[in-house]
């Protein structure tokens, strides 16, 4: 029997009860095996990636101390005691240099104590003292730093020294950082040295967070096999750091009954040796624990699933299948169905998700349905609308004849342009016209309120360069002309003007009609403002009546749809208006080439 031929209850039961029992054999026959060595290389990758840490760890450190003295030699009072001694009189005392030397100290808490030394022995230190009167520039650390290429040389547990710590650190708690001094007239020749004691116990920080499990450790050397630092512990001495050769490796060392794996890695910049030591025994000693566990646990879990795969796989499969059951119902195209049962897991937030789905496709269906009969509806009144000019389109264009016969030719002017705008109003039943044609409508239409209103205002129309040829809906521009004639212009005292124009924007056509009539007041234009934004959000029933704004009609509600309902939420017409000043009203259009 195939599996995918099984129902999903099924499927659930067998499936548990595989990934149960695998496990179980595994672990108990095969596990052990592949487990301890798994354990050991994780451990020694452990080991390593801890080693290799601890070593840029150390690295870092040091070369933070090395651009310490960098920067203590290049200060000027410090540079001044390296001078030869009359010339370091004539500058003056060097107590700035100490207090230099003594804020370095207090920013760098790894540091011990800091020393100068000169050539002719001299000594620059608010850290140390002298025990004898012997040299120090004969000491065997000095003699072996300045005659050094290294930039630093690096001493651990500087034992013999000629110098106390006044701040009671003794040779084995420090580590040594010694810079040579050249004389920038002579660089062959010393001009002293830079000494700073490395505190002992900032390395063993470095080490504090690493474990190696309950038998391992890590632990540091120089470069001459001698122990930098090193935990406590009865296995170090057993183990000699000479006896690892090489840059890095791994090697065994027995101790007692159990065998030590040892691993190490000498750093090239400080030359010191950081190896990791862990007992072998003792990592796989978890391993036979776990494999008894396992066996345990896996038994009672057998068991257990045997029990209880039955129920969670019915818990699981029971609500999957009448979600399937409800979307088969819903492609018949039935949406009144929903996910009944209260559930706050996975299922459940499948279950909310299909209702919330259903719910927004029903919405959807509604509202596309709502838009489409609101479309159908503008084309309708925009149809009946042409039905009229039709006629009188014929009419007008009779007189127009007889009036040139008799001459009178500003009757024939009047009838052009209202025979004009008939014709550009019926596009021969076009929705999209040129730009140019829509201008030429709405000139027509000024030309006869200017006749009408004997010069009661002035006009200009432009276009930019380059846009007559694309096309837009029609008679978009009239109705808003018309606005600013009868709510603006006829308020206003005196001679007004509109402006007409059409600029480009990105993707966009901007149509602007502008005015300096009576303007709005605020809360007209806050009133109006509400209305376009209501029609953006397709509100089939608007909370308020378009009529009682007084500065817009059907006309300019009738423009802003037909552009929101063929191009959608992103188009429109906006107001700008302020009391006494005028009106500015903006189409926005996309640019549509022929």
């Amino acid at each position: 029997m195939r599996i995918p031929s099984l129902s999903i209850r099924n499927r659930l039961l067998f499936s548990f009860l595989a990934l149960l029992l695998l496990p179980v054999i595994t672990l108990g026959v095969i596990g052990p095996l592949i487990f301890s060595r798994s354990i050991e290389t994780q451990v020694i990758d452990h080991t390593l990636r801890m080693i290799s840490q601890v070593d840029k760890n150390l690295e870092y450190l040091v070369v933070n101390l090395e651009k310490l003295s960098s920067l203590l030699e290049a200060t000027p009072s410090i540079h001044q005691f390296f001078m030869p001694p009359e010339e370091a009189a004539q500058m003056g005392p060097l107590a700035s240099a100490l207090a230099f030397m003594d804020a370095c100290r207090e920013t760098h808490k790894e540091i011990a104590g800091i020393l100068l030394i000169s050539a002719d022995d001299r000594i620059l230190t608010s850290h140390y003292t002298r025990i004898t009167r012997d040299p120090l520039t004969l000491e065997p650390w000095y003699l072996k730093a300045v005659g050094s290429t290294q930039a630093v040389s690096i001493f651990s547990r500087p034992i013999g020294r000629n110098i106390r710590s006044q701040l009671g650190y003794g040779s084995d708690d420090v580590v040594s950082i010694v810079k040579p001094i050249r004389d920038p007239a002579h660089f062959n020749r010393v001009a002293g040295a830079i000494l700073i004691d490395l505190r002992l116990e900032s390395i063993q920080e470095l080490l504090a967070d690493s474990s190696l499990g309950r038998d391992g450790y890590l632990y540091i050397s120089d470069q001459n096999g001698e122990l930098v630092f090193a935990p406590v512990n009865q296995t170090i001495y057993r183990i000699a750091p000479r006896q690892l050769q090489g840059s890095e490796g791994r090697t065994l060392r027995r101790y007692g009954q159990e065998v030590f794996q040892v691993l190490y890695k000498r750093s090239s910049y400080t030359g010191w040796t950081t190896a990791g030591v862990f007992s072998v025994q003792s990592v796989l000693r978890e391993v036979s624990f776990i494999r008894l566990y396992a066996l345990i646990v896996g038994s009672f879990t057998v068991f257990l699933a045997i029990l209880l795969s039955v129920f969670f796989a019915s818990s699981i499969a029971l609500p999957v299948e009448k979600l399937r059951s409800l979307m088969k119902q819903a492609e018949t195209g039935d949406f009144s169905i929903r996910f009944s049962e209260n559930r706050e897991d996975e299922i459940g937030q499948l279950g909310h998700s299909f209702n919330r789905m259903i719910e927004e496709i029903s919405n959807l269906i509604d509202q596309v349905y709502q838009e489409q009969q609101r479309k159908r509806e503008t084309e309708l009144r925009v149809l009946q609308e042409q039905i009229k000019p039709h006629f009188l389109y014929n009419t007008l264009d009779t007189i127009q004849w007889m009036a040139q016969e008799h001459g009178a030719r500003d009757i024939v002017d009047m009838v052009n342009a209202l025979t004009q705008l008939f014709r550009v109003g019926l596009s021969k039943g076009q929705e999209m016209i040129p730009l140019r044609e829509e201008f030429r409508h709405v000139e027509s239409y000024l030309f006869i309120q200017k006749v009408r209103y004997e010069n009661k205002f002035d006009y200009t129309i432009s276009i930019a360069s380059g846009l007559e040829q694309l096309r837009l809906l029609k008679v978009i521009l009239q109705p808003l002309v018309e606005n600013a004639i009868y709510h603006g212009i006829k308020e206003r005292r005196g001679k007004g003007h509109i402006q007409v124009s059409a600029v480009r924007e990105g993707n966009d056509v901007l149509l602007t009609v502008e005015d300096d009539g009576i303007g709005m007041p605020a809360d007209k234009l806050a009133q109006l403002q509400e209305e376009l934004s209501c029609s953006r959000e397709l509100r089939t029933e608007s909370h308020k009546d378009w009529g009682e704004l007084g500065y817009i009609g059907f006309g300019a509600r009738n423009v802003h749809e037909r552009i929101f309902l063929n191009f959608g939420p992103s188009y429109g017409i906006t107001y700008s208006s302020t009391w006494g000043l005028g009106t500015r009203v903006t189409i926005r259009h996309p640019a549509i080439e022929v």
